[in-house]
């Protein structure tokens, strides 16, 4: 994470309680502190009647307190700011003016109040001393007094932290208080406003940031006040729900978390335009179930990060936070454009299968368990005794040995599910004895499965696709990319591939190439499935350069799918996954009997390449075996409508004409339908590997070039 470091004083603040607030706050102060250079960061635990803060950090005091065993009781007796605020309340005597309360504050010691934690560069100013009389200083304290007696002492006090700290984090008390008051309209340079998607988290804010912004604008103090809203603990197993909060919905009578805070900038900062899409695009904390339990901070604890990680998230916000003078002007890394819809008048539509990742160098599908290191234990002999038994079975045509045998285990498992929890099926089926160790049978067939979803990911994943970038398949890169550039130039500057592959390459060409801009429905700025279209490479200028869509009809190793679907990991990213629970979310579709209907994203792709076959002059097939159904029914259906006016090309050397006649005609054999007559007048592309790679180029543009005159 790269920020731009400033002083600041920055309040956490919610209206109420349980949205995150302090966990948000020191995830965000340990973040800061990695990036801090010479000065550090201080956390205040300004809610005072219901202290918290500390409870993250109560183990990061070892060093401090290093000559005890009792740290908690030296902990407690430590004083703190309700202390160190009495001490000045006892010191003023009389209304001072701003001279006067600035030479009492450089009469005191505040170093004396502050602990350093075993975090370098952090330090925090804890609540007070937790004894026997902490309620009574708290409640007694009038601040309303002590604030009319010295007005400007908060202002100065902010400004003798910031000459010693970086940034200065303010945990505020909730609800509408003298100490709230305090926390957002005194002190801060920046307030953070915590909510959860619900009224009563919403309204009480809304109002609070009006009266803040207000007193600023109306006081002494010349600092702009920026606010920045952070939803929290959003639930990303409720898609729909999160888009009605975000957006809102008219029969539910919500007007959306995003409009709301869109009509208040506009108000209270006199602003003529405001869009937050890019920002909440970016900034949502999601709800993870672990740190409903105890007091950990997610940044120093999780050891895996991706975007679907609490640290991601946590680093997406600090760096808006820090680096932006309010929400409205982020900008997502990622282009967006405009909208969802595209030009489906295309001339060309291309479609590519294993084929066309064979040809970078990645193995076949049915290859990977000829090439894995399976080895000789247990584990590995269930993998291989299923893939015989499916191996021996009649009629292998069409049916990828890997692929079924994927779903095989995944039908295992279920089974063992099945057995270990129902009684009754156990007890119907008769399979096993009641004294058999379930959970050892079932881990067993999850393990299994396990290291098949890691073969897919070692050969499909973007490390494979790199290696073979930088040595012996560079040369088919740079021919991939020729060819595709050509094709965009052959169609109007933009080109739509439709891809049936498992793979990364799509991902590692984009992040490779400086000559086209390639966009995707991932947003890569949180990993997202969309309507809309993203930048893959956000690092290069797009403008005037071909446009390349990537629509994936089966998904990708790089696909996850836990609610909605991701990919976590960006594009070209690391693909280093340790948990293996988190691989069996893979999102791809390996045999038909895995419905493509479960999955909207599939769904989409499908629709999208309808649309286009309805208009496209030519489908350009590059690698396909024709032996996918699904994909086949969709082009059957074109033709059905369209006739002659949609002419099919394929590049395949290995698949001559009969033969993928053949194949289409076998594949249509388990479907309700028949294959278009118009299949029959497939064209082959005449180019052979020996002919070289740049004869490849060649010969599909010289192909194409001749049926678009002709058309």
């Amino acid at each position: 994470m790269s920020i731009e470091i400033r002083d600041h004083v920055i309040t956490f603040y919610s209206y109420k309680g349980g949205t995150g607030r302090t966990m948000a706050m020191a995830n965000v102060a340990c973040l800061l502190a990695k990036q801090a250079k010479e000065k550090g960061v201080l956390m205040v635990d300004w809610d005072l009647e219901a202290p918290g803060l500390h409870r993250f950090f109560q183990d990061k005091f070892t060093k401090l307190f290093s000559e005890t065993d009792d740290i908690d009781r030296i902990y407690d007796e430590k004083e703190g700011l309700i202390d160190l605020f009495y001490k000045l309340n006892e010191a003023i005597t009389k209304t001072q003016n701003e001279d006067e309360a600035s030479a009492l504050l450089d009469s005191m010691n505040l170093e004396q109040f502050i602990l350093e934690t075993d975090i370098k560069s952090l330090y925090l100013l804890k609540a007070g001393r937790f004894d026997e009389k902490y309620a009574y200083r708290v409640n007694t304290f009038d601040w309303v007094d002590f604030y009319n007696r010295s007005p400007s002492i908060f202002r100065l006090f902010a400004e003798r932290l910031t000459k010693h700290y970086q940034y200065v984090l303010i945990d505020s008390r909730t609800g509408i208080t003298d100490i709230s008051g305090i926390c957002t309209n005194l002190m801060p340079d920046k307030l953070v406003v915590v909510f959860t998607p619900n009224r009563q988290s919403l309204t009480g804010l809304m109002d609070l940031i009006r009266q803040a912004t207000k007193y600023r604008t109306q006081s002494d103090d010349l600092r702009p006040l920026a606010v920045f809203p952070l939803p929290s603990r959003i639930e990303t197993a409720e898609p729909t729900l999160r888009e009605y909060w975000r957006h809102g919905n008219q029969e539910k009578n919500l007007d959306g978390y995003q409009m709301l805070f869109e009509n208040l900038f506009k108000d209270i900062y006199s602003i003529p335009e405001c869009d937050l899409e890019s920002y909440f695009n970016e900034v949502q904390i999601q709800h993870v179930p672990r740190y409903a339990y105890g007091e950990e901070i997610a940044v120093l604890v999780e050891r895996f990060v991706d975007r679907l990680s609490l640290t991601r998230s946590y680093e997406s916000f600090t760096k808006s936070l820090v680096n932006l003078a309010g929400p409205w002007e982020y900008v997502s890394a990622q282009k967006r454009t405009e909208n969802g819809k595209y030009d489906v008048s295309d001339d060309i539509v291309l479609l590519t299968g294993g084929g066309a990742s064979y040809y970078l160098g990645l193995p076949a599908l049915d290859d990977l368990l000829k090439q894995a290191q399976l080895g000789n234990d247990e584990i590995a002999d269930m993998i291989r005794r299923t893939r015989d038994v499916i191996e021996v079975q009649e009629d292998r045509f069409g049916k990828g040995v890997f692929g079924e045998l994927i779903f095989r285990l995944k039908t295992y498992l279920d089974t063992t599910i099945m057995l270990r929890k129902d009684s009754v099926f156990r007890e119907a089926v008769s399979l096993m004895p009641s004294d058999v160790n379930t959970e050892v049978f079932y881990q067993k067939w999850k393990k299994a499965l396990t290291t098949c979803y890691r073969i897919l990911l070692e050969e499909y994943g973007p490390k494979k696709i790199i290696v073979n970038i930088e040595s012996s398949k560079k040369v088919e890169f740079q021919t991939t990319l020729k060819l595709l550039e050509k094709l965009a130039e052959l169609n109007s500057g933009k080109l739509h591939i439709y891809t049936t592959n498992y793979d990364c390459s799509y991902q590692v060409l984009a992040s490779h190439c400086k000559t086209m801009s390639f966009r995707t429905h991932i947003d890569t700025d949180r990993g997202d499935f969309t309507d809309f279209w993203y930048d893959t490479n956000p690092n290069i200028e797009s403008s005037g350069l071909p446009l390349i869509y990537i629509h994936r009809l089966h998904g990708c190793v790089a696909w996850f799918t836990a609610g909605i679907t991701v990919e976590p990991f960006g594009s070209g990213g690391n693909l280093e996954i340790q948990d293996d629970d988190y691989l069996h979310k893979m999102c791809i579709k390996l045999v038909d009997s895995q419905l493509t209907g479960i999955n909207p994203v599939f769904v989409s792709a499908f629709n999208e390449f309808t649309k286009h076959l309805e208009k496209a002059k030519i489908l350009f097939v590059w690698g396909s075996s024709f032996r996918d159904l699904e994909v086949l029914r969709t082009i059957n259906n074109a033709l059905s409508s369209r006739g002659d006016s949609l002419k099919i090309y394929y590049l395949n050397p290995y698949l001559r004409i009969n033969a993928a006649i053949d194949n289409i005609q076998r594949t249509f054999l388990d479907a309700p339908i028949l294959p278009a007559t118009q299949f029959r007048n497939l064209v082959r592309i005449d180019w052979l590997p020996q002919d070289g790679h740049d004869k490849l180029t060649e010969a599909v543009i010289k192909t194409l070039r001749e049926e678009l005159n002709n058309a």
